[in-house]
């Protein structure tokens, strides 16, 4: 589907082109009208990573692209590619949207409305940081309920989440610095600069800073995470391996006892007796017993 219109403003008129789920002919027909070696059928598949650039056409005006993949929540924690793109081509006259796989729900009005396609361009970057800070709530969340169970009870289950949690911001992070890195050479863009305000660019500027601060933050919250399930780990290990020790003491008490008594054949006193045995036995459990509670205020057991 194809749709046309142009923005006036007071100096100026901008033509527009959105494209939606493009078909590689209607695509190549509207680049083929910026005058430039544009070949952006195999930029339109790449699903991994953004990209920008910036060229000249046969006149010697800007042209430049924008490139980005969109991932949503389920796709933002797995390696697999997306399966939703968004690409600009711009120039000052000129701009081409290209969504492919993306919802264009209120885009069209935005285009019909007074802001310049450009500008629009910017609305469109800041409601992906903002659907990027939500994202960066719900892990925030999910960190704080790992290190709660982390506290309660280091198991398996606690440790499986927690990789979960870690590869997911693993990925996501390494999203927003390609993400950052393109849209950073994006904002100097001299189009950009031309037509969206200081203050619209400066806005977008620190959701960025923003979103890898965060990143980066959370990370850390993660890896400070982690370092702590493994003490906790270790530490309940340490605890069962000193009960054990202890029990195998108290166990080994009564075995001495028992192990004496039955090696000696006549020099023991109340052998003979016929509560001998039983004699025996109730020393071995005293024993037993005492160093059981002497081990207990030690906390050993």
């Amino acid at each position: 589907m194809i749709s046309k219109g142009n923005t006036e403003r007071t100096d100026s008129i901008t033509e527009w082109v959105l494209v939606t789920d493009p078909v590689r002919d209607d695509v190549k027909k509207e680049t083929d009208k910026f005058s430039a070696d544009l070949d952006i059928s195999s930029l339109l598949e790449d699903r991994t990573v953004s990209y920008y650039s910036c060229l000249k056409d046969h006149y010697g005006q800007r042209v430049s692209v924008l490139h980005l993949p969109v991932f949503n929540d389920l796709e933002s924690n797995h390696l697999a590619d997306t399966s939703t793109t968004l690409t600009f081509i711009f120039s000052m006259a000129s701009v081409l949207v290209v969504l492919n796989g993306y919802s264009d729900e209120g885009l069209l009005d935005k285009l019909n409305s007074d802001r310049s396609p450009h500008q629009v361009m910017m609305d469109l970057i800041v409601s992906m940081y903002i659907a990027v800070d939500n994202r960066m709530d719900r892990l925030s969340q999910n960190i704080r309920e790992a290190k709660s169970e982390t506290v309660e009870k280091a198991n398996r289950e606690v440790l499986l989440s927690l990789a979960d949690i870690e590869q997911e911001m693993v990925i996501f992070s390494k999203r927003l610095e390609d993400y950052g890195e393109t849209f950073h050479q994006w904002l100097s863009d001299s189009t950009i600069e031309r037509t969206c305000t200081h203050q619209e660019r400066e806005n977008v500027r620190l959701l960025i800073r923003k979103s890898l601060f965060n990143s980066q933050l959370y990370k850390e919250l993660i890896e400070s995470t982690s370092g702590l399930l493994s003490d906790s780990i270790d530490n309940r290990l340490n605890s069962i391996m000193e009960f054990l020790e202890s029990i195998a003491l108290v166990i080994s008490i009564p075995t001495l006892i028992f192990s004496l008594f039955g090696m000696n054949t006549g020099g023991l006193v109340g052998r003979q007796s016929p509560f001998g045995t039983i004699v025996v036995i109730l020393i071995s459990v005293l024993l037993g017993a005492a160093v059981a509670i002497y081990l207990r205020r030690k906390k050993y057991l």
